[in-house]
C-alpha cells in the first residue's frame, strides 16, 4: 500500500537522508507491505518551480513502480514543478544505484561536500520522466485521517 501524508514515518526517512521533515509543509510518500513500512520518499523545499525529494528505504522491496508513479505524478502534476533535485553521498553506491535505475540525470558534483566525499546533485523534469507514462490503472484512492492511501486495485 502507498500511503501520503504519513509524518512519523517523514520523520523517520528524514533521519535516515540525514535532513530535515517539517510535517506542516513538508510531504511524505512511503509503501507498507502487511502492515510493515518498508521506505519511501520526502518532498521538501517545493517553491513553486523545484521540489526536492529525499529517500531511504529499509527493506530492499520499498520502491516498486506504484510508489515511483506516485511520487512523480504528485510533484509533476499536483504541485506543477518543472524541475525536482535530489542528493546523494558519492559513497552511498546502493542510493546511486537506485538514483540512476531510476532516470534522474546527474547535473553537479560538490568536492568535499559530505563528511564522507562529494555531494552528488540528480535532477528531473516531466520530459524526461519515465514513470509519468505508467497508467493509474493499479491504483484506487482510499482516504482517511488526513492521509492519502494507494493500494493495488
Amino acid at each position: 500500500m502507498i500511503i501520503m501524508g504519513a509524518c512519523y514515518h517523514g520523520a523517520l526517512i528524514a533521519r535516515a537522508a540525514r535532513t530535515g521533515f517539517d510535517a506542516d509543509v513538508d510531504k511524505c510518500i512511503i509503501r507498507i507491505v502487511d502492515g510493515e513500512f518498508l521506505g519511501g520518499f520526502i518532498i521538501t523545499g517545493f517553491n513553486g518551480a523545484i521540489c526536492y525529494v529525499h529517500m531511504a528505504g529499509k527493506d530492499p522491496r520499498w520502491c516498486s513502480p506504484e510508489l515511483m508513479w506516485t511520487l512523480f505524478d504528485y510533484c509533476f502534476n499536483e504541485l506543477q514543478v518543472r524541475r525536482m533535485l535530489c542528493t546523494c553521498d558519492s559513497v552511498n553506491q546502493r542510493s546511486l544505484r537506485q538514483i540512476m535505475r531510476t532516470g534522474w540525470q546527474s547535473d553537479h558534483r560538490i568536492l568535499g561536500g559530505t563528511p564522507s566525499g562529494d555531494l552528488l546533485v540528480f535532477s528531473m523534469t516531466r520530459d524526461r520522466c519515465p514513470w509519468l507514462k505508467l497508467k493509474p490503472r493499479f491504483l484506487k484512492v482510499n482516504g482517511g485521517s488526513g492521509e492519502t492511501a494507494y493500494a493495488h486495485a
